[in-house]
């Protein structure tokens, strides 16, 4: 142990690799339940949340093009993907997950049902 590289794995491109790919896996795995989900219910909000998992592969995967080749041009796919897919989970979870940013709902900018008597929680955080 007193004279092992303890670096080397991190060093190595087989690393950089497989944590890319370890990070897929969740995205990956979640993806294809929503395909699932899409074809057993033929409902489109799975197929729409299916793409909420594909943006962040993505992004990923310019993440690591930019990484193994540091062009202008990978910086700017890289800016886009990433911020593309930040926006799209953003929505997501805000409006669908969530149910808030209602326009038409009794309890302004919120869902109509709401588990808090007191709006002002639910303003602040």
């Amino acid at each position: 142990y007193k004279t092992q590289d303890y670096g080397y794995c991190k060093r190595t491109t087989i690393y950089k690799d497989l944590t890319y790919a370890v990070s897929f896996l969740p995205y990956y795995c979640r993806a294809m339940q929503c395909a699932r989900r899409w074809f057993d219910e033929a409902d489109t909000d799975h197929l729409v949340n299916l793409g909420k998992y594909v943006s962040a592969m993505l992004a990923a995967g310019a993440k690591l093009a930019y990484d193994k080749e540091k062009t202008p041009g990978y910086l700017c796919l890289l800016v886009a993907l990433s911020s593309g897919a930040t926006l799209y989970q953003l929505y997501w979870d805000f409006v669908k997950d969530w149910g808030l940013l209602q326009f038409h709902s009794k309890n302004p900018w919120l869902r109509d049902e709401l588990m808090l008597r007191h709006k002002c929680i639910y303003y602040f955080s």
